[in-house]
């Protein structure tokens, strides 16, 4: 590793994205911010406070730095009076850099690979269910099921509207219902796998969010995972199959207006690991919920490594050029049975 001295003296890109400890606060202050290469650029998708706004402010006017991409800051939501919100050079985000259409197609996409590609033994028919199967992520796993010839079943609350083999219109956030979608499918034989994707959400202050408002979310977001993982049990285990509960980024960082929306997503998390370790007794198959992209958790690649949780980009004038790329996976280990990393 080089120094942070050197990495902020030669790079063309700074990014920072490690935990705030008291150790991190204003790492970059003043000082550091004047020892970084003229005309560079600066990024933080880490903790807002791990940059002195007044500063970044201040060379950002200058042009000293010359430009910052904030998907954090000391002050969320910024103020009228934020030097940050003046500056010409800076993109401001809303703590949801990660969560572009890109990532999270990928990060669903190798969820599902688990049970789509895990063998099924003798089985000549492989169905699968998915709930809230009418919106897009839903939609998507119906599809990627059925061009490998699985049989998919779609529930969904509202009018059918997609290509399955059967089409179901329940409640999900309903004991009965879903206990009786259940019942009708028990003469028809095992199952290879579970798509929980059946959520609903809500942009509302918590001052006005109202007790009915939290029920329906839990009902919809958590209980109707929980009871189709109860109520397929039995029939996951006869074909060894597998259950997929989709996250979502939110668990791990929300916005303001989310939080019942966060609550649901992060409890569904918890839910999934918990199942993991129950289910694996019975030969199910649990991969961990997706809730956000590798580059999340383990930073970017590409660049000179420096101090942990800080990379640099160097222009190819620069020893050797490079481009930041994520690292890490989100796809779980073939003997995996325990769920959720972290993190959502």
């Amino acid at each position: 590793p080089i120094s942070l001295d050197e990495l902020l003296s030669t790079s063309d890109v700074v990014s920072l994205h490690c935990p705030l400890t008291p150790e991190t606060h204003h790492l970059f202050d003043a000082d550091r911010i004047a020892a970084m290469k003229p005309g560079a650029f600066a990024v933080n998708t880490g903790r807002g406070a791990l940059i002195d706004t007044e500063a970044l402010a201040g060379a950002l006017r200058s042009r000293r730095v010359a430009g910052a991409a904030l998907d954090v800051l000391e002050e969320e939501p910024p103020g009228p009076s934020n030097p940050i919100r003046a500056a010409d050079n800076a993109v401001l985000g809303s703590r949801n850099a990660s969560n572009t259409l890109e990532a999270s197609a990928r990060t669903h996409r190798e969820a599902l690979a688990s049970p789509i590609s895990r063998p099924r033994g003798s089985l000549r028919v492989r169905r699968v269910v998915v709930t809230g199967a009418r919106g897009g992520i839903g939609r998507a796993a119906a599809a990627a099921f059925t061009q490998r010839n699985w049989r998919v079943i779609g529930v969904d609350s509202r009018e059918p509207g997609l290509a399955v083999d059967r089409f179901e219109r329940v409640d999900p956030g309903s004991d009965g219902e879903v206990a009786k979608l259940f019942g009708r499918l028990s003469g028809e034989g095992p199952l290879a796998a579970l798509v929980n994707n059946a959520a609903i959400g809500l942009d509302k202050p918590l001052r006005d969010t109202t007790g009915d408002d939290w029920k329906r979310l839990m009902d919809v977001n958590l209980r109707s995972a929980f009871q189709c993982v109860r109520e397929a049990r039995r029939f996951l285990a006869a074909a060894n199959g597998a259950v997929v509960n989709v996250g979502s980024v939110h668990a791990i960082a929300t916005s303001a207006n989310a939080a019942v929306y966060a609550v649901t997503k992060g409890a569904l998390c918890a839910l999934t690991r918990a199942a993991a370790l129950e289910l694996a007794a019975d030969g199910v198959a649990t991969p961990p919920a997706p809730s956000t992209c590798g580059c999340c958790e383990t930073g970017f690649r590409g660049g000179p490594a420096g101090p942990r949780g800080i990379s640099g980009i160097r222009s190819p004038g620069r020893r050797s050029a490079s481009s930041p790329r994520p690292s890490g996976s989100l796809r779980p280990s073939a003997s995996s049975r325990t769920a959720n990393r972290r993190p959502a």
